[in-house]
């Protein structure tokens, strides 16, 4: 089973937005959302890029029309 990554960024921001407090743990607890934040989004990036076919020579031979 894959992680829906995308319902996980959702939860993480809404957490994030609930911290409106200027307290050191607010602070801190927003920073660490923050980080949780961008590590979600890598790993969906670097999931999503998994299922790219690369085709390394296929610009040589077809070159985009301008």
């Amino acid at each position: 089973m894959e992680s829906d990554f995308a319902a996980a960024q959702v939860h993480l921001r809404k957490a994030r937005i609930s911290l409106r407090g200027s307290d050191r743990v607010s602070e801190e607890a927003i920073e660490a959302l923050d980080l949780l934040i961008v590590a979600v989004t890598t790993a969906e990036l670097v999931r999503d890029q998994r299922n790219v076919i690369w085709f390394p020579n296929a610009a040589i031979r077809h070159p985009r029309p301008s």
